[in-house]
């Protein structure tokens, strides 16, 4: 049986932690089982410290939201936080839309469209295209005939998915096309993750652009979705340099290099040596293994002391 009182222990939390919560985790571990001490240290500055870095800019695309916060020296930047819906969960609800409308199982209409059919095709079929000629105000409200008016021209193959039911046959179009549902614009609720990269930026203090921007990091499960972080890349310099044309209208963008980290090839040397859905993971093993800034730190005696 594990000796409580012979470890630390380290616990990874989101950026939107609830103070309530720590104190009362910080009771159990210290107060009744006597743990020397705790850490407290968020996923998007784990992510960052798997590869190697304690400063950037981190999108992690998630299965309920894309929380966007940039990292300075260790330390999250809260105040500079922005999220949005637009994540694996919209991303799904696109894929049954579409599935239902134009997608056949054995040359048949699909009725309905099961949950492990839907996630086989986000996780193994989806592929990001290049960006639109024209942007379709269909995507974030999930308007399967506008998309398909929009998105049908793609040159994408078919893909075929063999179940119980029969053969699934996957529309090209559809595999690129569900993926905009991430990138196209939207509103001041529902923004695309390029959009609320590019509000997160214009929220940064002047002086820790350049450092943070260096360092552009996608993480998160639909962060692993083929192709995804060229194009984050290159549309946020393209939404960064339309903001700089129209600056009575924007907030004012820095005119510094930006650089995503995991947008390049296999092998390149930028390449995170791991995938974006085990990022943080890797990073809270190193954490624990060799410590790192950036982590909240509470002794026991410390914490009798302020209770």
């Amino acid at each position: 049986m594990c000796d409580a009182t012979a470890h630390n222990v380290l616990l990874v939390h989101g950026p939107l932690w609830v103070e309530a919560v720590q104190d009362a985790l910080c009771g159990v571990l210290l107060g009744n089982l006597g743990v020397p001490r705790v850490s407290f240290i968020d996923t998007h500055t784990l992510a960052l410290l798997a590869f190697g870095r304690n400063t950037g800019l981190v999108v992690d695309c998630g299965y309920w939201e894309t929380v966007v916060m940039p990292v300075y020296a260790g330390r999250p930047l809260r105040s500079c936080l922005v999220s949005t819906p637009r994540a694996g969960r919209r991303l799904a609800a696109c894929v049954e839309a579409l599935m239902r409308a134009y997608a056949a199982c054995d040359g048949a209409p699909l009725d309905d469209v099961p949950a492990p059919v839907v996630e086989r095709i986000v996780t193994e079929a989806l592929l990001v295209g290049p960006a639109p000629t024209a942007s379709c105000d269909a995507v974030w409200h999930i308007d399967a005939e506008a998309m398909h008016a929009a998105y049908s021209h793609s040159d994408a193959a078919d893909w075929e998915l063999h179940t119980n039911a029969g053969c699934v046959r996957v529309p090209g179009w559809i595999r690129t096309a569900a993926c905009e549902a991430l990138l196209e614009r939207g509103d001041e609720d529902e923004a695309g993750i390029v959009e609320c990269a590019r509000e997160c930026i214009a929220r940064l203090p002047i002086d820790v652009r350049r450092e943070v921007l260096d360092a552009i990091l996608l993480t998160g499960g639909t962060a692993m979705l083929p192709g995804l972080a060229a194009r984050f890349e290159a549309q946020l310099h393209d939404a960064v340099a339309a903001s700089r044309a129209s600056p009575g209208k924007q907030p004012a963008m820095p005119r510094v290099p930006m650089q995503v980290l995991n947008a390049q090839a296999p092998g390149a040397v930028r390449m995170p040596p791991i995938p974006p859905n085990v990022l943080a993971w890797t990073g809270a093993s190193l954490a624990a293994s060799v410590g790192a800034s950036g982590a909240e730190q509470i002794s026991r005696t410390a914490w009798r002391v302020a209770s």
